[in-house]
């Protein structure tokens, strides 16, 4: 479980800073895409893939939606991956 330490906000800008600093935040958005780009959860089969594709976003200088997108449509691995 993620203890939540609280921290104010005057904003919308704020909050999202504040969320995009946390790393459990990016690894959930990592997840929910790809649950999303293959169609199916994520299964425990898939953690190297979504490990990688969070190494990945973590190293890219923007960590934005379209880094997200193309690290997963790139990876080697999504064509390896099995439909339901």
């Amino acid at each position: 479980p993620v203890v939540a330490e609280s921290k104010p906000y005057g904003n919308a800008r704020e909050l999202f800073d504040l969320l995009a600093a946390l790393p459990e935040v990016e690894s959930c958005a990592v997840r929910h895409t790809m649950q999303f780009a293959l169609g199916r959860p994520v299964h425990e089969d898939d953690a190297c893939l979504v490990e990688s594709v969070t190494r990945e976003l973590a190293a890219s200088d923007t960590h934005s939606f379209p880094d997200l997108v193309a690290a997963i449509a790139t990876h080697p691995s999504i064509r390896l991956v099995r439909s339901p």
